[in-house]
């Protein structure tokens, strides 16, 4: 039936589910416990998870904490380390500036001295500038010594008592060391026409026979100076250009009359049109740079200009000095005998100079770059490195400029020995240049000198022994010789006696073997008129020569003394002798009476000036021939040959 076939498929259905629960119980027995296993583990899970994230909150706040920490540190090492630095640096700026620090505080205590004395120390200098430059060295000294400074002492106007305007006011000695770089001589006339011409605001106007100043104002300009004359075809068109562009313009060669058109330019007298500058020059106006620089020189000695060319131009005495000259002549005279020596010197000057130079640009570096310096100069490394590279290169020059000093002494030393020479070089140039006096046509300039001094070196002969000292006398007689022969050629005949003489004079005078006043008596002959003779003279002397007596006796310096001639002349007939002898001049058959024998050769001239003046041009040839040779007062036929290899 179908209760039973239900009944059956239940208990069938029923043991098929026993069975399976048999089988499905302990799984879900083990499922729960998986489950409750999991509900434990997901519940672990989550506080391990829950101390995860709050381990992760801490390392992240530890991680932070451990950044700024180590932020800390590395600004503290990095403060640290910029400290130290600047601990260096300011060691090293102490180091390298402490050495400067005395000289500074020395320079300071100067400048506020100087500050209160300023205005006497630049007038001075503004009259320096503006008054002595057509002026010799000696009336440039006596000018500023004998009438400035004691006019501003009584005045009292405060100044640098005697205060060098030149080296400390207008120039330095590093500006110094560049003119002589660039062939300026170096003494001291020189330097101050170098101070005059780059300080003066008129133009300046250089009297240069001796081309002293152009030969400097070529170098220094160089290949931008233009040169014209005003006796040159197209002068104006130089002129005109130099003033367009800003060159600076040379005119040689000019007289002691100006030519008009050029007015404008010595005046300065500019137009200023739409923001430019013009300046008219004849019928034409042209542009004009402010960079424009006149230089004028003329050869004359002695020119006379109108006063209004002194109100336009600077008048500078470039004319060449005794002393400069020695010294141009030793460099001449070392060069041909120690060529060696010379090329030595010339090097070690132009070293010197240099170096001078760049101490001063070294010194003036420094200053500029402390004063220069913004914010924090510890923190200005390339600055600090700079100074200790300037100060090294100043100490390196200063050590050199030590040792270039000593080279120079020994150079010096060595130079000396020839120092004869160029003295009696200069001394015969200056002998000859007063010629001109006698006879305009006696003119000679320093360069054609130079050749015949050079020739005169050159025939000097040999000394057999081969002592520096002959050879040095072989060289100065050689040099008088030759340049005397060369001079006496050109002379008329009746002036060649005085040319010896005063060579003679000029000769001894150097060497200290007349008095000056001595000589001042046998040129002038000078009289002294209103004293009566005695009876006992008045019948052999003449009254012109008792004149001469009695301006003798005013001269000193002999014995016996000049003041006793006229007691001996009235006491003693042997005077009357004496003067009536045919040959008084002769040192042997003319023996002055009594103790008058035993004056010099010179004195005796004297009397001779006084007593017989008509044996004067006698005794001169003869005094003349016993002081420096007979070579001088002979009258020698010149070869042609002889006067062509001088030519």
């Amino acid at each position: 039936s179908q209760a039973a076939a239900g009944l059956c498929a239940w208990v069938v259905n029923m043991n098929r589910y026993h069975a399976i629960r048999c089988e499905v119980k302990p799984k879900e027995e083990k499922l729960a416990e998986a489950q409750e296993k999991l509900a434990r583990s997901k519940s672990e899970s989550k506080k391990a998870q829950d101390k995860v994230l709050e381990l992760k909150a801490k390392l992240t706040a530890l991680v932070k904490q451990f950044d700024e920490a180590e932020e800390d540190t590395r600004a503290n090492e990095a403060k640290a380390k910029k400290t130290q630095e600047k601990a260096n640096l300011a060691e090293r700026l102490v180091g390298g500036l402490s050495s400067e620090r005395s000289r500074w505080a020395t320079t300071i205590d100067d400048i506020e001295k100087k500050s209160t004395l300023l205005i006497g120390d630049v007038l001075l200098s503004a009259a320096f500038v503006s008054y002595v430059g057509p002026f010799s060295k000696p009336f440039r000294e006596l000018i500023l010594e004998k009438d400035w400074r004691p006019d501003i002492e009584e005045r009292k106007i405060p100044h640098t008592p005697n205060l060098d305007i030149v080296m400390k006011i207008l120039t330095s000695e590093a500006e110094v060391a560049g003119w002589q770089n660039e062939e300026l001589k170096s003494d001291r006339l020189s330097t101050e026409n170098g101070s005059l011409v780059c300080n003066c605001t008129r133009w300046p106007l250089l009297i240069d026979p001796q081309l002293q100043g152009i030969n400097w104002i070529r170098t220094r300009e160089k290949e931008r100076l233009q040169v014209c004359q005003t006796t040159q075809k197209g002068y104006l068109q130089v002129v005109t250009k130099c003033l367009n562009e800003g060159l600076p313009c040379l005119i040689e060669k000019i007289d002691e009359n100006l030519d008009p058109i050029l007015e404008p330019v010595l005046g300065r007298m500019v137009i200023k049109r739409e923001n430019r500058l013009y300046m008219t020059l004849g019928d034409k106006q042209t542009t004009y740079d402010p960079n424009f620089r006149l230089y004028l020189q003329t050869r004359l000695s002695n020119p006379h200009y109108k006063p209004e060319l002194h109100a336009q131009a600077t008048l500078i005495n470039f004319m060449v000095t005794p002393e400069g000259l020695e010294d141009q002549l030793l460099a001449v005279v070392v060069n041909k005998e120690r060529p060696d020596l010379e090329e030595s010197r010339v090097t070690l000057l132009r070293s010197m100079n240099q170096m001078t130079i760049d101490l001063e640009n070294c010194e003036e570096g420094l200053l500029q770059a402390l004063a220069a310096a913004t914010g924090d100069i510890l923190e200005n490394v390339k600055l600090v490195e700079n100074l200790e590279t300037t100060k090294r290169k100043s100490a390196e020059i200063a050590r050199s400029m030590v040792e270039a000093r000593e080279m120079q002494l020994d150079i010096s030393v060595n130079r000396k020995h020839y120092t004869s020479v160029a003295v009696r070089g200069s001394l015969l140039f200056f002998q000859i240049d007063q010629l001109a006096k006698i006879n305009h046509m006696y003119q000679y300039s320093l360069g054609a000198y130079m050749v015949i001094f050079i020739k005169a070196l050159a025939r000097a002969p040999q000394p057999e022994e081969g002592g520096l000292a002959e050879r040095c006398e072989l060289l100065v007689e050689s040099t008088t010789k030759t340049i005397f022969a060369f001079c006496s050629r050109g002379l008329f005949e009746r002036h060649k006696l005085i040319f010896s003489a005063l060579l003679c004079f000029t000769i001894l005078l150097r060497d200290g073997e007349i008095d000056r006043s001595h000589l001042n008596y046998l040129l002038r002959g000078p009289k002294k008129f209103g004293i009566d003779r005695p009876e006992g003279v008045s019948t052999w002397l003449p009254e012109a020569n008792w004149a001469a007596v009695q301006a003798l006796k005013e001269v000193e310096g002999t014995n016996p003394p000049f003041s006793q001639l006229e007691k001996d002349l009235e006491e003693s007939n042997r005077w009357q002798k004496w003067c009536e002898m045919e040959r008084p001049e002769d040192r042997d058959e003319g023996r002055l009476p009594t103790d008058w024998k035993n004056l010099k050769d010179f004195q005796r001239l004297l009397v001779l000036r006084a007593l017989r003046p008509d044996r004067l041009t006698v005794g001169l040839t003869n005094f003349v021939a016993a002081s420096i040779g007979k070579f001088y007062v002979e009258d020698k036929a010149v070869p042609l040959n002889v006067s062509f290899e001088d030519s």
